[in-house]
């Protein structure tokens, strides 16, 4: 829980660049993905900050690939542009870094890149 909170307490700087996840007081998480939405700009979209993140030892991660895009799915006729709100979030979704034994110096660094590359 510390670990998100100060995700969103320095991350909640970047809006209306990104969107945070929103946890309701009274819901228990486990926080076992932290999934910020990087709404694309001139300057940047989701992939081209997973690339540079990656590039700075960042490992972040999609989660998920919409179901209806997922090549087992295909035989059964779907495709892209049948549901265009899930591949929008799709677009935008990444995982950020969260576990136990991330320190503060690590979530800092990866706070300040994510931070350079939005602003």
């Amino acid at each position: 829980k510390k670990i998100v909170d100060l995700y969103n307490n320095k991350l909640i700087k970047l809006s209306p660049n990104i969107k945070l996840p929103k946890f309701e007081k009274f819901i228990k998480s486990s926080f076992h993905l932290y999934i910020i939405k990087i709404f694309k700009s001139k300057k940047i979209n989701r992939d081209n900050l997973l690339l540079k993140l990656r590039k700075k030892g960042i490992f972040t991660n999609v989660h998920y690939l919409p179901v209806h895009l997922q090549p087992y799915f295909k035989k059964f006729g779907f495709s892209k542009g049948l549901f265009p709100n899930s591949e929008k979030y799709g677009e935008e979704a990444l995982s950020i870094p969260i576990f136990p034994n991330l320190t503060k110096k690590q979530q800092f660094f990866i706070i300040n890149e994510i931070s350079k590359n939005l602003i």
